[in-house]
C-alpha cells in the first residue's frame, strides 16, 4: 500500500464531493423552475382545454422564473452562511450539538484519563495544539470525529463504544486518523458542506410546508393535479438519499449504478409521462431531474458506500509485501 498515492486519491475525491454538492445545488434551482413551469401550465389552463405548454410557459414568465432561481440561490446561500457562521465558535460547539460530554484535565475516570492522555501525546507529536475532547454517552458503536475551522479551536469527540471497547493501541490509531483530518484542513471541509447541506434541507422543510397548504386550501382539480406534481418532484429529489443509504448498506454500489443507468433513464421518461400533463416538455421537466440526480447518485454510492474493492485490494499488497 503507498500511503502518498492514497492521499493524493482522497483528495482528489474530495474535488469531486465539493463538485457534486455544487451540481446538486444546480440541478434544485433547475428543478425548482421545472417546478413553477409545470405548475403554470397546470394552473393556467381553462377547464376543458388542454394544458398549455410548458415552451409557450417559459416565454410568457421569464421573470418569474428568474426570480425563482435567485430566491432559491438566496434561501440556501444564506441558510449555510448562517449554519457556517453559528460553527465557527469551534468543534465543541459541533460536539455538545450531538450530545458530547466534555473531558476535564483532571478527569479521574480510568477511561477517560487513558483518553485524555492519547490525545495530548498525539497532540505533542504533531505539533498542534491540544485539542477539546469529548465522549458521546449515548453512542454504543465504535466511532469518532474531529471538528473545527483550524487547529487552534478543534475538538476530537470519541463514542463510548469506542471509549469501552478498544484498547489503549486501538485509541490510539482512532485518534491518529482524527489528528490527520485536523492537520489536512478536512474538519472545514466538513463545516462547510454541513452548511450546504443546511440550506438544502431549510429549502426542503420551506417545500414541504408548501405542499401542505397547497394541500388543505386546493380543492379544485387542478390545483389537486398541481399539488401531485409538486409531490412527485419533491419524492424524485429524494433518489440520491436512497441511493446513499442502499450504498452505505451494501445493497447497490456505484457499478451497479452505472451499468443499469439506461435503466434509470427509461424509469424516468415513464414516470414523467405517467405524472405529468400529455406534452413532451412537460414529461421532460419531471424525466430530466431523476436522471441528472441518478447520476449524482452514481457518484455520492462512490464515495460514500462500501470499499470493498479497495479493501480486498489493499489486503492482497499487503500479503505480497
Amino acid at each position: 500500500m503507498n500511503f502518498f498515492e492514497h492521499q493524493d486519491r482522497a483528495r482528489k475525491q474530495t474535488r469531486w464531493l465539493v463538485l457534486a454538492f455544487a451540481l446538486a445545488v444546480g440541478a434544485i434551482v433547475v428543478a425548482i423552475d421545472l417546478i413553477l413551469l409545470v405548475v403554470l401550465g397546470v394552473t393556467g389552463s381553462e377547464p376543458g382545454q388542454a394544458p398549455i405548454s410548458l415552451k409557450e410557459t417559459v416565454t410568457s414568465n421569464l421573470d418569474l422564473l428568474a426570480g425563482g432561481a435567485v430566491a432559491c440561490l438566496l434561501v440556501i446561500g444564506l441558510a449555510s452562511l448562517f449554519k457556517t457562521a453559528s460553527l465557527r465558535s469551534g468543534g465543541g460547539q459541533v460536539a455538545r450539538q450531538l450530545g458530547g460530554t466534555l473531558v476535564e484535565s483532571d478527569t479521574r475516570d480510568l477511561s477517560r484519563r487513558r483518553l485524555r492522555n492519547v490525545v495530548e501525546e498525539i497532540a505533542l507529536a504533531s505539533g498542534v495544539p491540544v485539542p477539546d475532547i469529548y465522549v458521546l454517552e449515548q453512542e454504543s458503536g465504535i466511532n469518532a470525529f474531529a471538528a473545527g475551522f483550524t487547529p487552534a479551536d478543534a475538538a476530537v469527540a470519541v463514542t463510548r463504544g469506542a471509549l469501552e471497547k478498544l484498547d489503549r493501541n486501538e485509541l490510539q490509531g482512532v485518534i491518529a486518523h482524527e489528528f490527520s483530518h485536523i492537520l489536512n484542513g478536512d474538519m472545514r471541509i466538513n463545516i462547510r458542506l454541513m452548511g450546504a447541506l443546511f440550506g438544502i434541507l431549510l429549502l426542503a422543510l420551506i417545500g414541504r410546508r408548501v405542499l401542505i397548504h397547497s394541500h388543505f386550501a386546493g380543492r379544485s382539480r387542478d390545483r389537486n393535479g398541481a399539488v401531485v406534481l409538486l409531490i412527485a418532484f419533491g419524492l424524485v429529489f429524494e433518489l440520491p438519499i436512497v441511493i446513499f443509504f442502499l450504498a452505505r448498506m451494501g445493497v447497490v454500489d456505484y457499478k451497479w449504478l452505472a451499468k443499469n443507468r439506461k435503466f434509470a433513464l427509461l424509469a424516468g421518461f415513464i414516470i414523467g409521462a405517467v405524472l405529468t400533463p400529455p406534452d413532451v416538455f412537460s414529461q421532460t421537466a419531471l424525466a430530466l431531474p431523476f436522471v441528472v440526480l441518478y447520476e449524482v447518485g452514481i457518484w455520492v454510492a462512490r464515495f460514500f458506500g462500501k470499499k470493498k474493492e479497495v479493501e480486498e485490494v489493499d489486503e492482497d499488497e499487503e500479503k505480497t509485501e
